[in-house]
């Protein structure tokens, strides 16, 4: 059933692209289009020509999108150095990116295409994770920059990611830091991609890589599911203290829509 939720069109329209870090300018835009066959299959589109002629292609995949697919030069050291992530990033190293393939949604979208409601923006950003999977058997591929959760990953553990569909390590991204008086706070990184506000968790004093993992299951139920609201109350499972939503002050910027959820 559709859940009913205004998606903000300003943070969906920056945010819904990902990059394929190489490590060499060897061209491999027609490696890329047979990647994409091989993995799409009849789910595929005809490959349409950038207009200048320099190998960039679109293609429509399942009815649901347009993806854009564009290499150049170019390292991600110096101001465009990614952030690290302590489980996705793994032995990434940003000094040997030489080349980077650009994968865009195209804007507008497929006529017919759901893109106002939550299922509808994460059926093509799924689309999206599933071209870039694509790529990463490509030869000298050595990381993946997703824009939307503002993390690099390394090939292998983000195309697991999305062969096991965990949202939360390959769309918005979760995040643990320092709180006060020795306890630690968790928060997302992209939900406002998804419809939906960030989520943050404050004052935890339990095990760091408990809460990590449940902010992940957070993610992934609100990122595919209900929309968390202020004054809600769940459980992580079957005889678990029930959780409080409240509304919060995000970690980052006052301007950011958040939730925060409350162990007890």
């Amino acid at each position: 059933m559709s859940t009913p939720f205004a998606v903000n069109r300003a943070h969906l329209a920056r945010q819904r692209f990902t990059l394929v870090l190489l490590d060499s300018e060897a061209d491999v835009m027609m490696k890329i289009r047979t990647a994409l066959s091989n993995y799409f299959g009849p789910r595929l589109g005809s490959f349409t020509p950038a207009p200048k002629d320099d190998g960039a292609f679109s293609v429509a995949i399942n009815n649901v999108a347009t993806i854009a697919f564009a290499q150049t030069a170019g390292t991600m050291v110096g101001e465009s150095a990614p952030i690290a992530h302590p489980i996705l990033t793994g032995s990434f190293d940003p000094t040997k990116v030489r080349s980077i393939v650009s994968i865009a949604q195209v804007e507008p979208a497929l006529p017919g295409t759901d893109n106002e409601s939550r299922e509808g923006v994460f059926a093509q950003l799924r689309i999206l994770a599933e071209a870039t999977t694509a790529l990463c058997t490509l030869p000298g591929v050595v990381g993946v920059r997703n824009d939307l959760g503002r993390v690099i990953a390394q090939p292998d553990i983000y195309a697991e990611a999305v062969a096991r569909d965990e949202a939360p390590h390959y769309l918005a991204t979760a995040w643990i830091t320092p709180g006060e008086g020795g306890t630690i706070n968790a928060g997302s990184v992209g939900m406002p991609a998804l419809g939906h506000p960030e989520i943050q968790i404050q004052g935890f004093t339990g095990d760091p890589t408990d809460l990590y993992y449940r902010m992940a299951n957070l993610i992934d139920y609100a990122a595919r599911g209900p929309l968390l609201k202020p004054g809600d109350t769940l459980s992580f499972g079957e005889g678990q203290p029930p959780i409080r939503i409240t509304e919060a002050t995000n970690f980052v910027s006052s301007d950011i829509p958040t939730v925060e959820v409350h162990l007890s």
